[in-house]
């Protein structure tokens, strides 16, 4: 069985984008990517990563019946068969989607700066960026340097609100996930009030560089990807130069994924748990076997 990984349009790396081209050079004997395309034959199964219903081609029905479709909750209104989810906490809410399926990867980035450096993921969609501003007008006296990841397109947006906080800020913008890394010592990743995200990637690579995590919290109604995260890690809620968080132990970076993705591969790229077995994703982690 081949597995035909879907996606809506090229990025610069981020999304789903990142673990379909992980999984491609990792597996390319059963992998295949195509963008928009499903992909017919008996060889194949397609695996929608899109995370928002594509169109239906009725030339496809048959394939995109037989598809798995990775979408966000406000998406479960649409009567899809084999709706996932690569979210833990989204999975064991909402009794909708069939499958809750990791989608984690390997990524190391062992470069250090030795100052103060605060990364920023920006992402419209998100709606986050005002939890930012505000962590570094409450920080103004210890942050000098800025690095932001996201597409140049939003330069104009975040420099102009950056510098009206302090002109004296020296920002870099990247749009490369290994640059950015590479020029930080801690990344700040203020949990949204609107936008329910299943799997943070750009987080999940921040623990994996072993960076210092600084969650921003919010008062929400529900969990998502941010907390799966942080059920695995110790991270901190404010700037804390004087505590210093190591999650090398983390069961983020200890977890057995060629393992796994044997197992996923040896069942149709189907996965299944009982959502009342474990407690937080870190359980999970660190009590599946296969």
């Amino acid at each position: 069985m081949k597995y035909n990984l879907i996606l809506k349009y090229k990025t610069l790396g981020q999304k789903a984008q990142t673990i379909a081209k992980y999984l491609e050079q990792k597996y390319s004997n059963i992998i295949e990517i195509s963008y928009n395309e499903f992909k017919s034959g008996d060889e194949y199964r397609n695996i929608s990563l899109t995370q928002q219903p594509i169109k239906l081609n009725r030339c496809s029905l048959k394939e995109y019946i037989n598809a798995i479709h990775f979408i966000r909750p406000e998406y479960l209104k649409f009567e899809l068969a084999n709706k996932a989810t690569n979210g833990f906490s989204v999975y064991k809410a909402r009794t909708k989607y069939d499958y809750f399926i990791p989608m984690m990867y390997d990524y190391k980035n062992e470069k250090n700066v030795n100052d103060l450096s605060i990364g920023y993921y920006f992402t419209p969609y998100r709606n986050n960026f005002k939890g930012f501003i505000e962590f570094l007008q409450q920080n103004l006296n210890k942050i000098t340097n800025i690095s932001i990841l996201g597409e140049f397109t939003y330069k104009d947006l975040c420099y102009p609100q950056l510098y009206n906080i302090n002109k004296q800020f020296n920002i870099y913008f990247y749009e490369n996930k290994d640059n950015f890394f590479s020029n930080i010592t801690h990344f700040i990743f203020p949990k949204s009030k609107t936008f329910i995200d299943p799997w943070p990637t750009v987080l999940e690579e921040a623990v994996k560089c072993n960076k210092q995590i600084i969650i921003l919290q919010q008062d929400r109604s529900w969990k998502d990807g941010i907390d799966d995260i942080c059920s695995c890690i110790r991270y901190h809620k404010n700037l804390d130069l004087n505590i210093y968080y190591d999650n090398s132990d983390s069961s983020i970076l200890n977890f057995n994924l060629d393992k796994y993705y044997k197992y996923l591969f040896d069942n149709n790229f189907e996965f299944y748990i009982d959502r009342n077995k474990y407690k937080t994703f870190d359980e999970f982690l660190t009590r599946w076997e296969y």
